[in-house]
C-alpha cells in the first residue's frame, strides 16, 4: 500500500484527529488479528502501541523512505498506512476478501495512532478512487469488546 500523493490538504483537515481504521485479516479459529500484506504471519496484538519497525519485511526492513508511486521527488517515511475514513477501510477490505488468508476473514478496525509521519491520498481500486490516509510510527488497534 503506497501512497499516492502527500498532502497539505489531507493533513490540514484531518491533523487533529489521532485514529483511523485498517483492515486486517482475522484467524477465524484463534481470533488474532494480522496484517493483511506484509508480515501477514505475525499477529498484531490489541491494545497495545505497536511501532511499525518491529513489523517489516525483509523486503522492507531497511527503507525507512518511500517514494509516491513511482515519483521520488515525493517521498516519505515508512509506517502503517492507517486509512481516516471508515468508509474507506471498508471499500478497501471488500476489494481486498480475495487475498485473504486460508482460515481467516477480512475486518477493519478502530486503530489509534501517533508520530505521523505524512499525510497523503491513496488508490484503492481500477477506479483509482484516491483516499485520505495517514502514514504513522505507532498504532494501537482498539480492542473490540470494549469499543
Amino acid at each position: 500500500m503506497c501512497l499516492w500523493n502527500t498532502s497539505e490538504e489531507v493533513e490540514r483537515d484531518y491533523r487533529n484527529q489521532d485514529w483511523g481504521w485498517k483492515v486486517f485479516n482475522r484467524d477465524r479459529k484463534t481470533g488474532k488479528i494480522y496484517g493483511k500484506i506484509f508480515n501477514n504471519y505475525i499477529p498484531r496484538p490489541v491494545g497495545e502501541w505497536l511501532n511499525e519497525k518491529l513489523y517489516r519485511t525483509p523486503s522492507t526492513e531497511k527503507k525507512d523512505v518511500l517514494c509516491c508511486e513511482d515519483d521520488c521527488s515525493i517521498a516519505y517515511a515508512t509506517g502503517w498506512h492507517i486509512y481516516l475514513e471508515k468508509e474507506d477501510a471498508e471499500m478497501d477490505a471488500e476489494n481486498d476478501k480475495r487475498i485473504a488468508r486460508e482460515n481467516s476473514t477480512t475486518v477493519v478496525r478502530k486503530v489509534f495512532f501517533k508520530n505521523p509521519f505524512a499525510w497523503g491520498q491513496q488508490g484503492i481500486n481500477e477506479e483509482e478512487q484516491y483516499l485520505p490516509v495517514v502514514v504513522a510510527e505507532d498504532m494501537m488497534i482498539e480492542d473490540a469488546s470494549v469499543a
